[in-house]
């Protein structure tokens, strides 16, 4: 089911974010389908960069400004379940 969800929000949630930061949502998604909900924490933002990155200076020459990577983490997951909730409101 997870897997499905996060398939079908993928186009949704590309088409609203950079090229250059489809990797890393791509790298958090995956954490997601392993790890499940914590993965998507606001406090599992450092650990992610560093296991993605190895720094974060690694990360902000990749992705900019850690306000930028946290505003796009927090961001993307607004379009996870964005197509269950217009269904749900029908």
């Amino acid at each position: 089911m997870l897997q499905t969800v996060i398939a079908s929000s993928k186009v949704s949630i590309f088409e609203n974010f950079e090229s250059k930061q489809h990797a890393f949502i791509e790298f958090v998604l995956d954490q997601y389908i392993q790890h499940d909900v914590t993965e998507l924490d606001d406090a599992r933002i450092s650990e992610l960069v560093n296991l993605k990155y190895g720094t974060p200076q690694n990360a902000k020459q990749q992705l900019g400004p850690l306000t930028a990577i946290r505003e796009m983490f927090c961001g993307f997951q607004k379009y996870l379940y964005e197509k269950d909730k217009k269904a749900g409101s029908l």
